[in-house]
């Protein structure tokens, strides 16, 4: 009896027992309904391991922080799922976002050389060294998003070949996209404060453009990974230009539902003061809670970049928000015509914002969301619990 009971604890502790001896993750945070694929019937909790070759999918309203050996902490939100492909103590970490989003945090190697991770999607490969920064990837529209919190990344468009031999090998997998991501002509550097895109019909990622200031703000204050510690950001926001030499708008917002970067379009006036454009008219709202992108009450946003009317609300204007923000979904290279604008309404928002007594719930929305935040010294209105942020300027 006493052998047959002992038999059921070493079985019963054998997943344990494995993870101790091969690399693996400790999860130290986790809310609502997270899964191991390779182990449907595991019940996860605080304090368990998640092995290499696993992969991770949350539900809707669900959420996983996981650390690892190498001083690294990777966090995957709602609606996601992540495979970690290979994880080394002193080498370099290979993740596989297979959809939604990833944040993560990788401290530098002591030497300051080699990649600490790369994380792939199927339409594009990051390159990290010691940094924070957000994963977007939507398998709908084939985009991947990138944003710097701290130090910088690479990013690299993926290859079908590159594809093909990660799905073979992990260590195959990581010595090309190692090789690749060394290739200054087919990388892009992300700095602090910047986005950039990778689209499936073009050659490159998308030249590096600043992220809306309020948004970036509540991304990282309500970051998972900052929790732990005050933080304090030194961002040059005004080191990206405010146009890129694409064409790109400063100051737009970064859906992370579908990938999508929402450009303030035709007609936005430039914030000499923050070096960024904002979008004239309803554009939505970003949640001080969560960072994340909150349309205009009855639209929502499709993964092709337009938005749409939502049938189960009533929207509170009767003007489309295509009107006032320009998206590109990489067919078009951000050259896509706007739909004319509201005849005469150019000179009542200009008329308006002079006097400056624009409101939410009026037609015209001088500022970009959380503008207010930013212009009157940051954090000043907004008591924000267990992290300090500084924006100012770098010499």
């Amino acid at each position: 009896m006493k052998l047959f009971l002992l038999l059921i604890a070493t079985l019963l502790l054998l997943p344990q027992l494995q993870a101790a001896t091969v690399p693996h993750g400790t999860v130290v945070l986790i809310k609502g309904n997270v899964k191991i694929q390779e182990r449907p019937r595991t019940i996860l909790q605080k304090g368990d391991y998640i092995s290499q070759g696993e992969t991770i999918v949350t539900a809707s309203s669900s959420l996983i922080k996981v650390s690892f050996p190498n001083a690294s902490t990777i966090f995957l939100g709602p609606n996601s799922s992540v495979k970690l492909f290979m994880l080394e103590e002193k080498g370099t970490n290979l993740i596989n976002l297979l959809k939604g989003q990833i944040e993560a945090q990788y401290q530098k190697n002591p030497d300051g050389k080699g990649l600490k991770a790369i994380v792939k999607t199927n339409t594009a490969a990051l390159g990290v060294r010691g940094t924070q920064f957000l994963v977007t990837y939507n398998p709908v529209n084939n985009i991947t998003s990138s944003v710097t919190f701290e130090g910088h990344v690479s990013l690299i468009k993926n290859q079908k070949r590159w594809n093909d031999i990660c799905s073979q090998s992990a260590s195959s997998c990581t010595k090309v996209l190692d090789q690749a991501l060394q290739k200054t002509h087919l990388a892009q550097i992300i700095p602090a404060g910047g986005m950039s895109q990778v689209f499936p019909q073009q050659f490159r990622p998308s030249i590096p453009v600043a992220l809306n200031k309020a948004q970036f703000i509540s991304l990282v204050i309500n970051s998972p990974i900052h929790q732990d510690r005050p933080t304090s950001q030194s961002v040059n926001f005004e080191a990206l230009p405010a146009v890129t030499k694409e064409g790109r708008r400063s100051g737009g917002i970064i859906d992370l539902k579908t990938s999508l970067y929402l450009e303030p379009g035709e007609g936005a006036i430039l914030n000499k003061k923050t070096n960024q454009f904002q979008a004239r008219g309803e554009v939505g709202k970003i949640s001080l809670q969560t960072g994340e992108y909150i349309p205009p009450t009855g639209w929502k946003m499709n993964p092709n970049g337009n938005f749409e009317r939502d049938k189960a609300q009533d929207p509170i204007h009767g003007q489309n928000p295509n009107h006032w923000i320009r998206i590109s979904n990489g067919e078009n290279d951000n050259k896509r015509p706007l739909p004319p604008a509201v005849p005469n309404l150019g000179k009542i928002l200009h008329k308006k914002m002079l006097q400056n007594n624009c409101s939410q719930n009026s037609p015209c929305q001088p500022k970009i969301p959380g503008q207010d935040l930013i212009e009157n010294g940051g954090i000043k209105f907004f008591a924000f619990p267990r992290a300090i942020v500084r924006l100012r300027a770098v010499p």
